[in-house]
């Protein structure tokens, strides 16, 4: 019973047709809720990183770089844990591999400083990373 949960936005507002695809309800009346907008919480949510602003869409390891560097730059100098979510693009997938992920990781000035983590909904490409100084 120590299960923490974590919120994430994996289908925050997405469209009833988006989520036909993923899910089968059975109940009509559950899909009867439309965004009026695009609600898509990544392509929303932007952050600004060395003067150049980035959706939390990951579509590179550049952006990959600069969300971490965002990330470390937005935590608490106690040892208060901050999250974000972003999802990985569907052609991104350096992060997966092991050696390439080091290598992102390894290149972020002064994230030796901190405790990095991170979960994902599986099958969906969100991920929530979480950051505490060590």
């Amino acid at each position: 019973n120590d299960a923490k949960e974590i919120m994430t936005h994996a289908y925050f507002l997405y469209s009833d047709e988006e989520m036909a695809t993923r899910y089968e309800t059975g109940d009509d009346e559950f899909s009867a809720c439309v965004a009026e907008e695009n609600g898509n919480y990544y392509e929303q949510t932007v952050f600004t990183w060395d003067g150049d602003e980035y959706n939390c869409v990951i579509a590179g390891d550049e952006q990959m770089s600069a969300y971490l560097s965002y990330l470390i730059s937005c935590t608490p100098s106690d040892k208060t844990m901050i999250s974000m979510d972003v999802k990985f693009d569907t052609g991104y997938n350096s992060f997966a591999e092991e050696t390439k992920r080091q290598e992102i990781i390894n290149g972020v000035s002064g994230i030796g400083n901190y405790n990095l983590f991170w979960t994902s909904a599986e099958g969906t490409g969100c991920y929530t990373f979480l950051c505490s100084k060590k």
